[in-house]
């Protein structure tokens, strides 16, 4: 079986991860073809180009048409095709495209705790209507897709339980023995009051003596640039001033080795404080 994995930030490949792992563990024939992504500008124009093709953990394939080897499978995580008005995955990759070009189209959504945000664009985006199945990670997702997609095929998977995490070398470096603090910011907290959220930002990294693993969304920069890049200059001294501390800046796609290291969660409400609540560290939202 020829399976394919449409990937467009390296950030969120964590949802994806353990379903290439089993197609892997089955010998079954599988690709991970990267794809581009834009951040759009105020006017909604598609205006910074991304990507990600060198920083995933798994090997990855590049100058492939996908119509002409029709994968058996596509599995793809960006369900908005062009209703985002934050960020669009290149338009010929669009779901409705991707659907002509294999026999099986399933979306596994990037989050695999909560919702992932807004419930009903989640649920009700065009890359879910064009899915022929859809993967969930808990009952709850399963029970919200089951309910605006009654028609569809709704699989529940078992998360992957939590591991003991090497420490890379540069992170042992900086961390010294200190204490790790998991440092978690939102789109949400941002959307909903970007200057707060970068004040907020700047005073913690003024003022945190532990070892800050600072871990913002994935999409933060492109967030700011879209819909509030009159914060642009400020959050880029945000990252200016962490760069000049022993702190930790984790962009990678691992959030749990990040969860798994640090000793405890500060920041924004999120649903990656569910990772530190099973593991009995504790959580202070601010």
């Amino acid at each position: 079986m020829k399976v394919f994995f449409l990937p467009y930030c390296a950030a969120m490949w964590r949802s994806l991860a353990p379903l290439w792992q089993e197609h892997k563990d089955a010998g079954d024939d599988v690709s991970v073809l990267p794809i581009p992504y834009y951040g759009r500008d105020r006017s909604g124009a598609l205006a910074t180009y991304h990507w990600d093709i060198c920083r995933y953990p798994v090997p990855v394939r590049q100058g492939v048409c996908i119509s002409e080897e029709h994968p058996d499978i596509i599995y793809f995580h960006n369900p908005y095709d062009g209703d985002n008005t934050i960020t669009s995955v290149e338009p010929t990759m669009y779901s409705g495209e991707l659907k002509k070009a294999t026999d099986e189209l399933i979306y596994a959504p990037y989050y695999t705790e909560g919702m992932g945000g807004d419930l009903e664009s989640a649920v009700r985006a065009p890359g879910v209507d064009n899915a022929d199945k859809i993967i969930t990670w808990s009952e709850d997702q399963q029970k919200a897709y089951q309910y605006w997609h009654p028609d569809k095929e709704v699989v529940l998977k078992k998360r992957p339980s939590l591991q003991p995490a090497e420490v890379p070398a540069e992170w042992e470096r900086r961390i010294q023995g200190r204490r790790v603090i998991f440092f978690g910011t939102s789109l949400s907290s941002l959307m909903r009051n970007p200057k707060e959220e970068i004040k907020k930002i700047d005073q913690v990294i003024r003022t945190t003596e532990d070892c800050l693993l600072w871990r913002p969304h994935p999409l933060f920069v492109d967030t700011i640039n879209a819909l509030f890049p009159q914060f642009g200059n400020q959050y880029m001294k945000c990252l200016q001033r962490f760069a000049q501390t022993d702190g930790i800046f984790d962009d990678s796609w691992d959030l749990e080795r990040a969860a798994v290291i640090a000793d405890e969660y500060l920041g924004d409400p999120s649903s990656v404080v569910k990772l530190f609540w099973d593991q009995g560290k504790p959580v202070r939202l601010i």
